[in-house]
């Protein structure tokens, strides 16, 4: 139970600390030129799709959590090309 409580405090920081610094772009760039840039936007997808593409080419391998009390293991080194 505690570790499902940590598990969803950790994604819920992590997601709002990603919308604060989307709006923290977006408040420093209309401050700056008074237009609002939705094109802002592309910017967070670009780092979404760049990760999605990493792990693909096993740059980087993460922990996939499924459950609580079990995980996905790593992916072997054998499997990346």
């Amino acid at each position: 139970m505690f570790s499902e409580f940590l598990q969803y405090l950790f994604t819920g920081i992590t997601i709002g600390a990603t919308y604060a610094l989307v709006a923290l772009g977006f408040t420093i760039i209309y401050n700056a030129s008074h237009v609002i840039n939705f094109a802002q936007g592309e910017f967070l997808m670009i780092g979404g799709m760049g990760t999605v593409a990493f792990m693909g080419l096993c740059v980087f391998q993460t922990k996939v959590a499924t459950d609580s009390r079990r995980s996905l293991p790593p992916i072997p080194r054998e499997s990346c090309h």
